[in-house]
């Protein structure tokens, strides 16, 4: 449904599952043999840094006790593999170079908890930006009185302006827009508005030469479609904020946000541009306790109506900081499970340094448990196992219920920027509870999510 980067991570993480047995040989006396044990499946990582495989990143497949399967480190094609045993460890060191920061190195481990034979994990991430600027035109409507264009390369969208003529009646609106990473085309949907009407119209796949233009001007303006969310069993009847993310073949094009009254039970009502091919990812965000923000995921086809009992989508709330024991290498986040539903994975964001000279951060992904233990990795790099005399911290926590379980998304997780990036196939729901420090929101140097 979906073509965010992210898609294209799940596209080349395929596995097929396929399984051969080879045919039992016969003993000499004619009995036969069980078949032999069928083949296991490796295990592998990719980094891949804008676009491009990343080599020499060192890899360790360690299994649930933290013995050595592998230490290696990942091809020409950004790839490194093992055979190993489930439940298992695949830690990353240094997938992308961070730069010093006042002095100080730093490195960065990535680490799968819980793999299994057939995982396909990703890490990916695009750090350079590409920047085209054009002009985009659509045509003008003397009952509107602002205009804004967007496409997939710009969500923020820019405004609009008639010429600079006065006795214009009919003509073109335009505006300078930038357009960030985008390829060979890109759609764009101008949204025209007076305040208490809204009406846009839409170009798909128009070709983007910088300094060009993105010409609508020949369009036709369709009225927008009211569409209502409609949230009950709110907890501690406070008000709901949300983000709607309309979504075209491209990816994400036009966003609406907004926040609900206090109350049991409240609503929102706005305009939408529902054009074709349009679909749509909700993320609807709750503050049940001071430590954390709950948060639910919706996606599927753009709609007039939408609804949502919170109260029964929500998970178990925290209730505290996460925490990090050197002497046990767990990390943990206090829960209070007689309220929500249990969880089916966490991520979390560490950070840790040792005396001046060395600082890294450290994100691992998990199976669902208060508690998890990190592997003790080798020291051929570093020694980056964290001890008592280090300076440590969890940055963030974030515990998920999907469709498919932990098994359905381990592979993307730490490539992920925030909700919306789990929205995998063409419609579904999740939840999410992300920890609240006081004066942050969860998130590591290059996580966001908000």
């Amino acid at each position: 449904m979906r073509k965010l980067g992210i898609v294209v991570v799940l596209m080349a993480c395929g596995d097929d599952g396929g399984r051969h047995t080879p045919d039992a040989t016969p003993h000499a006396d004619g009995a036969v043999d069980s078949a032999a044990d069928a083949p296991v499946a490796p295990v592998t990582i990719a980094a891949i840094r804008d676009q491009q495989p990343v080599m020499g990143v060192h890899v360790y497949f360690q299994n649930a006790d933290s013995s050595v399967v592998l230490a290696t480190t990942t091809d020409a094609n950004g790839i490194a593999s093992a055979v190993m045993a489930p439940g298992g460890y695949v830690t990353a060191v240094n997938p992308f170079t961070l730069p010093a920061l006042g002095g100080v190195q730093q490195d960065e481990l990535d680490t799968f908890v819980g793999v299994k034979p057939g995982d396909h994990l990703v890490l990916k991430r695009v750090f350079v930006a590409t920047t085209q600027t054009m002009t985009v035109t659509a045509p003008l409507d003397a009952n509107m009185t602002g205009f804004a264009a967007y496409s997939p390369c710009n969500t923020t969208g820019t405004q609009l302006a008639p010429p600079p003529s006065l006795m214009l009646v009919q003509g073109a609106m335009s505006g300078s827009m930038s357009l960030n990473n985008c390829g060979a085309a890109t759609d764009v949907l101008v949204v025209a508005s007076n305040g208490s009407a809204s009406e846009y119209v839409y170009a798909s796949n128009l070709p983007v030469v910088d300094q060009g233009t993105l010409d609508l001007s020949g369009g036709t303006y369709v009225a927008a479609t009211s569409r209502t969310l409609m949230y009950t069993n709110i907890p501690a009847a406070q008000s709901v904020s949300f983000q709607d993310n309309l979504i075209d073949p491209m990816g994400p094009i036009f966003t609406i946000l907004n926040e609900t009254p206090a109350g049991s039970a409240a609503s929102s009502t706005f305009d939408v541009p529902l054009f074709t091919g349009a679909s749509d990812v909700l993320e609807t965000f709750f503050n049940d306790r001071s430590w954390s923000r709950q948060i639910l995921l919706d996606w599927g086809a753009l709609g007039s109506a939408y609804s949502a009992d919170v109260g029964s989508r929500a998970l178990n709330d925290f209730t505290g900081p996460p925490a990090f024991d050197p002497s046990t290498k767990q990390a943990s986040v206090p829960v209070d499970t007689t309220t929500g539903g249990a969880p089916d994975f966490s991520i979390f964001f560490m950070t840790a340094s040792r005396s001046t000279t060395r600082r890294w951060q450290w994100s691992v992904a998990a199976p669902w448990g208060a508690n998890v233990t990190l592997p003790t990795v080798p020291t051929d790099v570093f020694d980056f196992n964290i001890g008592s005399g280090d300076t440590v911290g969890i940055n963030g926590w974030v515990t998920g219920k999907v469709p498919g379980g932990y098994d359905a998304v381990r592979s993307l997780l730490l490539s992920t920027s925030g909700p919306q990036d789990i929205a995998i196939g063409n419609a579904g729901m999740a939840s999410f509870v992300q920890s609240q420090q006081p004066l942050t929101i969860a998130r590591s140097l290059r996580h966001r999510w908000h």
